[in-house]
């Protein structure tokens, strides 16, 4: 692992300090922007105050002009970045906050590159400041200037293309790291350890809260027993293989190409490579790979599966952003996280096992070895790992409710809920039969029937309790 980003002078504290001289040093002879001559920038949010401001960032996206003979249309320089701070005040504690800084700005020096992600010219943590400078996906996509990517979102269910296109990439994010043996990652956080253990006592602290909103009486009595054997559900969580993981893999931190610019995406097509790369139309592939194109006698044309394969590998198609919550970890509880966040369940039913081959079989063309991982495994692994939403959610039930009610008294009381508040108010009519329908398929309760329950203790429990 090798630190490639340059460094300016300074860690920006404040809007003020992020000059067009500030920017001018982060983009001249930057590997990524050799030699470019940056001569103006204008602030596209100030209408917002200057910053759009995030749970545990604050972003100022500028618009670049460069000088005379240079165009961020010919795909060289960007045409505009996004430069995201560290905010003062965050919905999460300030130690929390550091870590998921510290988190992002050592993958951004450390760890970038094989799989679709924004590029970053300059990433630094010093003290109590933090940056991250990256291109702004939507006006300039990663490599394809002809292409546009627009932020996903959750309250939107995703379609087949953009699930799969998802796991591809999440695929290849895991397979980088497979393993992840390399001592550099434990700056991370591990799952496996006791510290985790812990982490989800601590998120099981919402579980009375849960228990008092009527709408998740259907597993009631899941939150009950996991309320009670704390440590059994830590013992699935904690499951190998290890890699390290995105930690909040969810529509919203990825982007896609934007509707307008999408081209059609052959399903039925897409279908039979899948079905040939497994071996159910009664065929055999040498590669096990989804996008292989080889092997089989599945009748899709070349023109088909060069659509297919143009969709999945395309850089310009889809990118994963946003790596404050990384960590070592089953693989699988990215793919947990991310169906049920993202996915209406009906889909999530439909199209499971499809897209659980599509992960698997872009992990093995990534290069890892069948034997160490199989698709039964993963298969086992989603399920198991369905936990982790449930613990999420959990602890932010109160928080969760209470929002809700407020935006359900608005709407009874005739008053008009701003753009964000309409936002979250549908997110949350989606997440509550999302996580139940869940939870019930992937059988969680049953799971923990005759696991011992957590004995009582009066303080918090140490490395001993957790069995690591």
């Amino acid at each position: 692992m090798t630190q490639i980003t340059p460094q300016p002078t300074h860690v920006p504290e404040n809007l003020d300090e992020i000059t067009l001289l500030w920017l001018q040093e982060i983009l001249a002879n930057n590997p990524l922007v050799p030699n470019s001559k940056l001569i103006a920038c204008v602030n596209r949010t100030k209408a917002t105050g200057g910053f759009f401001v995030g749970g545990n960032s604050s972003v100022a996206v500028f618009d670049l002009e460069y000088e005379e003979g240079e165009s961020a249309e010919e795909g060289s320089v960007p045409a505009s970045v996004c430069v995201k701070l560290m905010p003062k005040e965050s919905l999460v504690p300030r130690w929390l906050l550091k870590r998921f800084w510290k988190a992002e700005v050592f993958f951004y020096k450390n760890m970038r590159g094989g799989f679709p992600q924004p590029n970053c010219y300059y990433c630094d943590f010093v003290g109590d400041k933090a940056v991250v400078v990256m291109n702004e996906m939507t006006k300039n996509p990663i490599y394809n200037p002809n292409s546009m990517l627009e932020p996903g979102d959750s309250t939107r269910d995703l379609t087949y293309a953009e699930a799969c296109l998802s796991l591809v990439i999440l695929a290849k994010f895991h397979a980088k790291w497979w393993g992840a043996k390399d001592k550099k990652l434990d700056v991370l956080g591990r799952f496996n350890s006791a510290e985790s253990g812990i982490t989800c006592k601590f998120l099981m602290g919402g579980a009375q809260h849960m228990l008092g909103i009527p709408e998740y009486e259907p597993i009631h009595g899941l939150v009950r027993a996991m309320q009670s054997k704390v440590k059994a559900v830590f013992k699935y969580l904690k499951r190998g293989p290890f890699t390290v993981t995105h930690g909040d893999s969810r529509s919203d931190n990825f982007f896609y190409r934007s509707h307008e610019h999408k081209e059609g995406f052959n399903e039925a097509a897409y279908n039979r490579i899948v079905d040939r790369n497994s071996g159910r139309d009664g065929s055999t592939s040498e590669t096990s790979s989804v996008t292989s194109g080889e092997g089989g006698e599945s009748g899709e044309s070349g023109s088909e599966r060069h659509s297919i394969e143009s969709s999945l590998n395309d850089q310009s198609e889809a990118a994963l952003c946003d790596f404050q919550m990384i960590m070592v970890s089953n693989p699988m509880r990215d793919y947990a996280n991310f169906v049920v966040n993202s996915l209406s369940p009906v889909d999530r039913r439909k199209w499971s096992d499809k897209l659980i081959r599509v992960y698997h079989q872009e992990l093995i063309k990534c290069g890892v070895p069948e034997e160490e991982y199989s698709y039964d495994q993963a298969l086992e692994d989603s399920k198991v790992m369905f936990f982790w939403p449930m613990l999420c959610n959990i602890s932010i039930a109160e928080k969760s409710a209470n929002s809700f009610r407020k935006y359900e008294e608005m709407e009874k009381n005739g008053e008009e809920l701003s753009g964000k508040e309409r936002a979250n108010y549908i997110l949350l009519k989606k997440t509550r039969p999302r996580l139940i329908s869940a939870a019930k398929d992937a059988g969680l309760l049953e799971m923990l029937e005759g696991r011992a329950k957590d004995p009582p203790l009066p303080f918090i429990p140490c490395c001993c309790c957790w069995g690591c």
